[in-house]
């Protein structure tokens, strides 16, 4: 991070240069996660290097929510909010009973004509991995430019970038915010004073789309269609074979449909997704299909009861792998399997006792 500071005059801001004392001026650095520093850190004042040290001589220096929290009313940005957040969200941006976390590094000045001059600052911030980065723009200019081999960014906060790429796996993405983009001055000198800079974070978020439980619990949500169709099989062989079918056995296939996502989750956690899944289908495709054969005694309701299970379970499978087009590919799904139904059960007298086609 680089920049360059130049402060107002102190008759801007009411303030005795006399009273001030010079050699205890120092640069103040916001974190939110002080855990996530993974090397020593120096600051670059005038190209002169000044250690950082932890924590702030006076936590009222930083703007309230320094390092910033969030900046937008989405629900899934919002509960970003106490994990970036610094300050205490129960005081407003007038209360002076917020504090900051971060660090200081001392720059002593001699009298208020340096201090009146236009300074450059600098360091490098190594940081661990986490789930985002959001930054407040206290500058009069604020650039950020960010690229990472992550495929699946989310942008939040106030301001989107201006610019971004997508693509091989990885993101490019800058922004430029202006101090007129926000509402707040560019300085201020006491508690009461002091802005809350929330509302125009902005960032990114690094998403992780899809894991082993996330896949699972969107299997689970497509459980009524391998039960329903299924149910539909042995329905279907009960109306047109005349066949009885006691409703004991629709409970155990059904149960066996159900412990597929049991199963699919405890060897998900065991093995890679799609090897689980695969494994999973073919148990359960396999039992179902056996238990059919041993109740209808018959061929051809059997092969017909493992078609639609592999079927459904190898959509589901599809749908799973995809990401923007997943709702598509679902709904388009259902409408086929819907009309599937309506052709074969067109001739059905559903009013005839024995089931007897027209």
């Amino acid at each position: 991070m680089q920049g360059t500071f130049q402060a107002p005059p102190l008759a801007d801001l009411g303030v005795n240069p006399a009273a001030v004392h010079w050699p205890e001026a120092f640069v103040a650095l916001g974190l939110s996660d002080l855990k996530g520093i993974r090397s020593s850190l120096a600051l670059r004042w005038d190209r002169q290097a000044h250690p950082f040290e932890p924590g702030l001589p006076d936590g009222e220096v930083l703007p309230l929510g320094s390092p910033p929290s969030v900046s937008t009313q989405v629900s899934s940005v919002a509960q970003v909010r106490s994990k970036f957040s610094m300050g205490n969200e129960e005081d407003g941006p007038s209360g002076s009973t917020g504090t900051a976390e971060g660090l200081n590094a001392l720059v002593p000045l001699p009298d208020a004509a340096a201090l009146a001059q236009r300074h450059s600052f600098a360091f490098d911030l190594d940081l661990n991995g986490s789930t985002g980065l959001l930054l407040a723009p206290l500058g009069r200019q604020t650039t950020l430019h960010l690229n990472a081999p992550w495929a699946d960014p989310s942008f939040i906060g106030a301001f989107l970038p201006a610019s971004r790429t997508i693509e091989n796996g990885q993101f490019t993405a800058d922004w430029r915010v202006f101090h007129l983009n926000r509402n707040y001055p560019q300085h201020w000198r006491s508690a009461a004073n002091r802005p809350d800079v929330d509302a125009s974070t902005f960032g990114v978020r690094l998403l992780v789309p899809v894991n082993e439980y996330q896949k699972t619990m969107r299997a689970a949500k497509y459980a009524l269609l391998s039960l329903g169709l299924t149910f539909l099989v042995f329905f279907f062989v009960e109306v047109l074979n005349r066949r009885c079918i006691h409703p004991f056995q629709y409970l155990l296939v059904g149960l066996a449909l159900v412990i597929f996502y049991v199963l699919l989750l405890a060897l998900a956690e065991q093995m890679p997704f799609d090897a689980a899944y695969g494994l999973a289908a073919l148990t359960i495709v396999g039992l179902v299909t056996a238990y059919a054969a041993a109740s209808f005694r018959q061929r051809r309701p059997a092969l017909a009861t493992a078609g639609v299970l592999a079927l459904v379970y190898g959509f589901v499978f599809v749908v799973l792998q995809l990401q923007d087009y997943a709702l598509l590919v679902g709904s388009l799904g259902l409408v086929v399997v819907l009309a599937a139904v309506m052709y074969l059960s067109r001739n059905i007298d559903w009013y005839s006792p024995a089931g007897e086609e027209a």
